[in-house]
């Protein structure tokens, strides 16, 4: 017995891969295993990309920070050094000008010391020749007599030889006394009131000297100035200032009248005061001295007479007399 073949359907229009379609595939677990692991690694890699740039900026903020106060630390300090350098200028300024001041005060302190070199010099010049004269007048006495009238022409010329060697000096009296006191800054103070400047430069030489005897009076002031011009100047500038008092030069005390004149010899002086004395007594109205020389008149209108011994001083006396009458 044959058996009949099984029949067989089949759709001509069906491709193999519809075919493979159709069939019931079963997915396996491990897929949904690797989309969970997936998406977690991609999380946490989200995470830590923000964790990183979270901390890329906080070390950002911290750097500018720390960067920030140093520059404030650094700009604190710039100006400090600033500040120090301008004192330091400051003070090398200062410096310097103490320095050009040093050397300005050596160069007059050296200008002054070879002034009073040369003036030493000149003096000792002086005294020598002076001296060399006197030998000479001994040993003429010596050898032959002289009458006195002859020695009264040699003391007269020495006398003479002395007052040229104090031309250029004033004799300034009645100026008080102070301890440490500086001469030359009250020159210039005087030489101020007068309205005659007078310059250290000016001044060779400036002492106090002793009375000849004890006295209580404040002893005189001697001044040599650079010229004879120099001293005749500042003389009429006193002059004309019509006196001149200690209170004004800011000396505390008794206020004392400050006299200036000629610096003259003993015997000037001595001749000058009983010339005085004499004006006084027979009412002459004007006595002064005029280039070492005392000069006289009785009034404005009469003529000036020149006093060189008490002789003289007899003589005018007498002529005024017989004026009168």
């Amino acid at each position: 017995m044959q058996r009949s073949p099984t029949k067989t359907y089949s759709n001509p229009n069906l491709t193999s891969s519809d075919m493979v379609t159709m069939r019931k595939r079963k997915q396996p677990d491990c897929a949904c295993n690797f989309t969970s692991f997936s998406m977690e690694f991609k999380k946490a890699m989200s995470d830590l990309h923000t964790d990183f740039v979270n901390s890329l900026t906080q070390i950002n903020e911290n750097i500018n920070n720390v960067i920030k106060k140093d520059l404030e630390n650094l700009s604190l300090v710039t100006s400090e050094i600033k500040t120090e350098i301008n004192t330091l200028r400051i003070e090398n300024s200062t410096l310097k000008q103490h320095i050009d001041d040093l050397d300005t005060k050596y160069n007059r302190m050296t200008q002054d010391l070879s002034n009073l070199q040369e003036s030493v010099q000149f003096q000792a010049q002086q005294c020598e020749s002076i001296e060399s004269k006197v030998h000479n007048m001994e040993a003429t006495l010596k050898k032959s007599p002289v009458d006195p009238d002859y020695y009264r022409s040699l003391e007269n010329k020495i006398d003479s030889l002395e007052q040229q060697a104090r031309n250029n000096n004033i004799e300034i009296s009645n100026l008080p006394e102070r301890r440490n006191e500086n001469l030359l800054t009250l020159i210039e103070s005087i030489g101020s009131l007068i309205k005659h400047p007078v310059s250290k430069n000016d001044i060779l030489a400036i002492h106090r000297v002793p009375h000849a005897q004890v006295s209580s009076r404040p002893k005189n002031i001697i001044v040599m100035f650079s010229s004879r011009m120099l001293r005749d100047n500042v003389l009429s500038a006193y002059r004309l200032s019509k006196g001149l008092k200690s209170e004004q030069l800011g000396l505390s005390g008794t206020c004392l009248n400050i006299y200036m004149n000629e610096h003259l010899t003993l015997n000037n002086k001595i001749l000058f005061r009983q010339c005085r004395e004499a004006a006084k007594k027979h009412s002459f109205k004007f006595v002064w001295i005029r280039h070492a020389t005392v000069l006289a008149r009785k009034s404005e209108s009469s003529h000036v007479v020149a006093i060189r011994s008490p002789n003289d001083i007899i003589k005018f006396i007498s002529n005024q007399k017989s004026n009168e009458q």
